[in-house]
């Protein structure tokens, strides 16, 4: 196939998959807590958009090429697929076909309510009164499950909590089990974070491995692109970073999740080398992203001197907030021992639309910070960018080839992909025009 339509090829199905992804969501968040008008009208968003999927998917098969019909019952026979297809392009989440299991295959992982109350109820802080009166799944998560609920009669827990509970664990090798007892250390250390209760490690209970927190005012904060233009929970968040990367990481010793990584020379030439492959199988080959690459190939260097207990996706999609008290650090998943200007580059691009950043940096060595050379901020800025980048690339395409149902993975793959290569560009310009 030539490369002009394989490109067009894949721009269709991708188009179409995020098509799906509006749909499910119309259908099943939308649409039934809508009456009258505004119902009929989500009703019509619906076959509109499905139709749209069946022109692009059609598309996609015969090359945009006029369909040809030798008889009445070849039209008839495809009128039937037609009809086929827009059905299940419609037919809510649950009533649709899983992929077939294979290697890569994601699983789909839900949290029943009746199973989880007879969980809870033989949990010690639970006991045999708790009622469970309220499950929801929240908005954001894209590699686990988020459950905010409310229960009654409870032992010993509080009334409101939290489910983080593992979804797919295959594009970044994550699980809660990881989190609990560094939010635990955490916690004890004054840092805000939700306090665990409770940690299952058994996928045989509830799906998955999952963990029960403490449930803290707020709500999410911004997007990884968008922050609240708020000064006071840029120097808040100052604070909390100061705190994390004034924790004294021998008394970390024994937790078999913290491994130091990303901080010699060989490890970043070796994390560099898989980015690179990434970025060649699953991206278009961009300037940016490889002149970042390029760049950072070219200035690696042991970052060996300063090695702290770093968060690895901070940022404000992962910061409660209320009002301007930020009230909690969430997602702890990708928590290891890295050079503290890990957590400063990643964050630096978000805080410079909120403040000045030698204000945040002010506030984060009062707080106990790192004083990190700027050429290390500048190194770890490009590092974490690629390394988001590749990540949102592989994951988007992988998402799209399994046709993994949410709205979230639909919005990583559609908007923040883009946003992250548009941010790319503009921070590798910065670094050039400085080195």
């Amino acid at each position: 196939m030539h490369h002009g339509q394989a490109y067009l090829t894949r721009e269709i199905e991708a188009v179409s998959w995020l098509l799906r992804n509006t749909v499910d969501v119309l259908q099943t968040s939308i649409r039934p807590a809508l009456t009258g008008l505004p119902a009929a009208h989500a009703t019509r968003c619906v076959e509109v958009l499905a139709a749209a999927v069946d022109q692009l998917v059609r598309l996609a098969e015969t090359g945009g090429e006029r369909p040809a019909f030798a008889a009445l019952a070849d039209e008839l026979a495809d009128v039937d697929r037609v009809e086929e297809r827009l059905a299940a392009v419609k037919a809510p989440p649950e009533q649709q076909q899983a992929p077939a299991a294979g290697e890569g295959a994601p699983t789909r992982i839900g949290l029943d309510a009746e199973t989880l109350e007879a969980y809870l109820r033989e949990h010690p802080g639970g006991g045999a009164n708790l009622r469970l009166r309220h499950l929801e799944r929240m908005s954001g998560g894209r590699s686990k499950s988020t459950y905010a609920l409310t229960v009654a009669g409870a032992a010993d827990l509080p009334g409101d909590l939290v489910i983080r509970k593992d979804q797919e664990t295959l594009l970044n090798n994550t699980s809660v089990v990881s989190e609990a007892k560094l939010l635990e250390r955490l916690h004890r250390a004054g840092m805000k974070v939700p306090q665990p209760f409770h940690l299952e490690s058994d996928p045989g209970r509830l799906g998955s491995p999952f963990l029960i927190l403490e449930r803290l005012r707020g709500t999410t904060a911004g997007e990884v692109f968008d922050p609240p233009r708020n000064e006071r929970l840029a120097l808040a968040l100052a604070e909390q970073v100061g705190l994390l990367h004034s924790i004294d990481v021998g008394t970390l010793a024994d937790d078999p999740f913290l491994v130091t990584k990303d901080v010699t020379g060989d490890q970043l030439r070796e994390q560099l080398a898989a980015f690179r492959a990434t970025v060649d199988e699953f991206s278009e080959p961009y300037p940016s992203v490889l002149g970042a690459l390029e760049w950072l190939d070219e200035h690696v260097r042991d970052f060996y001197e300063e090695v702290r207990l770093v968060h690895g996706d901070l940022g404000f999609h992962n910061v409660l907030a209320e009002g301007d008290e930020l009230t909690a650090v969430l997602d702890w998943e990708l928590a290891s021992l890295g050079h503290p200007a890990r957590d400063l580059g990643y964050l630096r691009s978000t805080i410079e639309m909120m403040t000045d950043w030698d204000k945040f940096l002010d506030v984060y060595h009062a707080s106990g910070g790192v004083r990190c050379d700027p050429y290390a901020v500048d190194f770890y800025m490009l590092f974490s960018s690629v390394w988001l980048y590749q990540h949102l690339a592989r994951s988007g395409q992988m998402r799209l080839k399994w046709d993994a149902r949410n709205i979230e993975y639909a919005i990583s793959f559609a908007v923040l992909g883009p946003n992250m290569r548009y941010r790319l560009a503009r921070q590798l310009g910065g670094v050039l025009a400085r080195y």
